[in-house]
């Protein structure tokens, strides 16, 4: 947005937009100072959907292609020199997005690190918006947990997502929670999978959801199920969950390997009843550690 306000790159037929942008984006900033989160993001949305989504919407008011690739590329050249100039000056750049880069400063080169933004703000008209992490835990550049500085979590992607918008899935959250008690609280993730009551953790968070297409029928211990269907990993013996096309006769496991307890209505009872396969969960956070910190990156 700050480049459709700055230098017009708008759609052509729209004279004065870049006008209208600048001042949703300055509203923006506005409410996001005040700590109005609620409208700064309403805003934030419209600039980015409003504006640079549909810029390559055909079916939009906005639509303009040109602009859209003028906005692109102009971008990431930006942050491409904005790049450079940390490298030259001695910062490592860990991390480089398409709307922003996360810097390693050593301290002696804070000082620099801010006269480079300066420059840079200055030079392209573009305003900078800075956070401070003592730690990030990264799967990859949109999967990533990050500890500020003032304690707070920043969590995204679907390893670390707890408390994800409603719409989102909801798939056995146990896993991107125990993650995120291992990295912040130092507690292994198998005594969280063991033990979630203790950590104010239910059956709700072992859920999977899966719906399957209209295509097929469902199956669940010899019953024919609804295809929208929530469940867990359940113990030994438990019965599979299958589907079969239509006018077909082979039955396709949804999940190989693994039985499940269909779980569409909620019944109460300690967590030990519900006869969980706690190894099946345990197995699946130590997949993603070993993705984050591998054991062995070296055979000699």
């Amino acid at each position: 947005p700050s480049l459709g306000a700055e230098y017009g790159f708008v759609p052509s037929h729209l004279p004065g937009m870049d006008k209208v942008i600048r001042r949703i984006k300055n509203l923006r900033i506005q409410y996001k100072k005040s700590g109005n989160k609620k409208d700064a993001e309403l805003y934030k949305l419209a600039l980015n959907g409003g504006y640079y989504g549909n810029l390559n919407s055909e079916y939009t008011p906005m639509y303009d292609p040109k602009q859209l690739l003028a906005v692109t590329l102009n971008g990431q050249m930006f942050l491409l020199m904005f790049c450079e100039k940390m490298i030259e000056a001695g910062i490592k750049i860990d991390s480089c997005n398409t709307d922003g880069v996360t810097c390693i400063i050593p301290i002696e080169l804070e000082e620099k690190y801010e006269e480079i933004c300066k420059w840079w703000e200055q030079l392209t008209l573009m305003e900078l918006e800075a956070e401070d992490y003592k730690k990030i835990i990264r799967g990859n550049i949109n999967n990533y947990l990050g500890i500020k500085l003032d304690g707070k979590i920043k969590e995204k992607g679907i390893w670390f997502l707890t408390n994800p918008d409603l719409g989102l899935s909801v798939d056995a959250l146990i896993i991107s929670k125990a993650l995120k008690l291992y990295y912040t609280k130092g507690i292994e993730p198998k005594e969280v999978i063991l033990n979630p009551e203790k950590y104010g953790f239910t059956i709700f968070d072992y859920c999977y959801s899966n719906k399957i297409s209209k295509d097929y029928t469902v199956w669940w211990n010899n019953k024919q199920q609804q295809n929208l269907n929530r469940y867990y990993i359940s113990g030994n013996n438990s019965p599979y969950l299958y589907k079969k096309k239509y006018n077909k006769t082979t039955l396709e496991n949804v999940l190989k390997g693994y039985g499940v307890e269909i779980y569409n209505n909620h019944v109460e009872k300690p967590f030990k009843e519900y006869n969980v396969n706690t190894q099946y969960y345990i197995s699946k956070v130590n997949e993603i550690l070993n993705e984050l910190e591998p054991k062995q990156t070296k055979l000699f």
